[in-house]
């Protein structure tokens, strides 16, 4: 399976790889995960210190297996955002070890939303990515969470409902396949 290209381009914008040894990147790194409604969503992706910042940019370096990875998203050269695709953790009693599953999901700075620059980004990533050869890609979202609920739709996954299937909780699901069937 071949992996979505190291840089994407988009009409509006560039979407990289995050270097781990970029005074720039750490600093983004920091600022992204102070954004308020990620420690609304997701506490544990918090990070308040440049130690904590450069811990998270060397763990996601490592995730770069074909079809896997994150990009930062620039907008007119600056950082705004960060589009993952990786395995998710499956629920304790869900495990399977013949499949993967493999997730898209979006991180933005407070300033960067209501831009278009999280749907634009995740739109290309997923699309390289069943282009790429990934059958199925899912999106998990808090039930709460109706900001990335509406990401989903625009980049055109189908709601599946709640499950229990992944990270140990009770999640809204979103299924895109190469087919584009749910």
């Amino acid at each position: 399976m071949a992996s979505p290209a190291e840089t994407l381009h988009t009409e509006r914008l560039v979407l990289r790889r995050f270097a781990p040894d970029d005074d720039a990147d750490l600093e983004f790194a920091l600022e992204l995960h102070a954004n308020p409604d990620l420690a609304r969503f997701i506490p544990s992706a918090v990070l308040t210190t440049r130690e904590d910042a450069a811990a998270w940019l060397r763990r996601i370096d490592g995730n770069t297996a074909p079809g896997r990875g994150w990009w930062c998203v620039e907008a007119e050269g600056a950082p705004v955002a960060a589009i993952l695709l990786k395995p998710i953790p499956f629920s304790a009693g869900y495990t399977n070890a013949a499949t993967e599953d493999v997730e898209i999901g979006w991180r933005a700075t407070s300033t960067a939303t209501g831009h278009g620059y999280v749907t634009e980004a995740a739109r290309a990533v997923l699309d390289a990515a069943l282009a790429g050869g990934l059958d199925r890609v899912v999106a998990v979202t808090d039930p709460a969470n109706v900001a990335s609920r509406r990401v989903t739709a625009r980049i055109g996954m189908t709601h599946l409902g709640r499950t229990e299937r992944y990270y140990d909780a009770s999640l809204e699901l979103f299924v895109a396949r190469s087919d584009r069937s749910a």
